[in-house]
């Protein structure tokens, strides 16, 4: 937060009043701003040519800071000017650890400096701690087993032994079945978000319908495929009537089934 004290100088200025001559006091304002006080950086200093310099020091001056062996600014440097603004340094000097070196175990990674802590080898090679710079220690918990397989589909690609929080995979569906849900899921704390369903689609049998003497009620679909969940209306034969609930005779494809309504002969009785 930045303050400001008002400081009232009263001088005073000759004017002339009717012909009169008076010293007259008016009075000016000086606002002082907030300085920057002498940054004190864990694993850095400032340069030693700035290390003498006056501090606290006004908006709009600067100063370099270097990282110790090992560490690394933000930004992936090791010496960095930063300046003086209102809201205090900018950026903020810090000095953070580098990747050190790394241990295989299994298809993960340990980082020296993360004990019981594991870290994927995609950040590791980036060689750093925050985002986008450095790579997190991540509790073995965190991270994600590979996407487990679904009924009627699969994983694209090749899968991941481990998957870090916030990576995704993608499931697509086998020829002849339709997908419900999202395609994408996402790890998530060590699981993975709701995965998607592959539903068979249903193929219409001609056979069937003789055997229960029944035909479509309407004639208009060209194609004898539906898709899960898509209704199917059947109707009886000429001179037949219905056995079956009245409800039966609206169908749904469910996961590669049609139940199929039966109708009788109404001359059999």
């Amino acid at each position: 937060m930045v303050t400001a004290v008002t400081t009232i100088a009263r001088l005073c200025t000759l004017v002339s009043i009717s012909e009169l001559t008076a010293w007259v006091p008016i009075s000016v304002s000086i606002v002082h701003l907030k300085p920057c006080d002498y940054p004190v950086i864990e694993n850095g200093k400032i340069s030693e040519r700035m290390a003498h310099s006056y501090f606290p020091m006004r908006i709009g001056q600067y100063v370099d800071y270097h990282c110790r062996n090992g560490y690394l600014a933000p930004n992936g440097g090791r010496v960095v000017r930063i300046y003086c603004s209102k809201g205090g340094w900018n950026p903020e000097p810090k000095c953070l650890s580098k990747c050190t070196s790394t241990i295989s175990i299994s298809v993960r990674l340990r980082k020296k400096g993360c004990p019981n802590l594991w870290l994927g080898a995609e950040q590791v090679q980036r060689g750093s701690h925050t985002p986008p710079w450095m790579p997190k220690c991540l509790f073995s918990d965190v991270t994600c087993e590979p996407p487990p397989e679904i009924a009627g589909g699969k994983v694209q690609g090749v899968k991941k032994p481990r998957y870090l929080p916030g990576e995704t995979a993608h499931y697509q569906c086998w020829q002849g079945f339709q997908m419900t849900g999202a395609s994408t899921v996402t790890c998530q704390n060590g699981t993975w978000t709701e995965r998607p369903q592959c539903k068979g689609n249903c193929r219409l049998s001609e056979t069937a319908m003789a055997r229960n003497n029944i035909k479509l009620r309407w004639s208009s679909k060209r194609s004898n495929i539906y898709r899960s969940k898509e209704t199917i209306s059947f109707k009886c034969y000429f001179l037949f009537r219905e056995v079956s609930n009245p409800e039966d005779f609206e169908a749904q494809c469910q996961d590669g089934v049609i139940n199929y309504p039966r109708c009788e002969s109404q001359l059999e009785k």
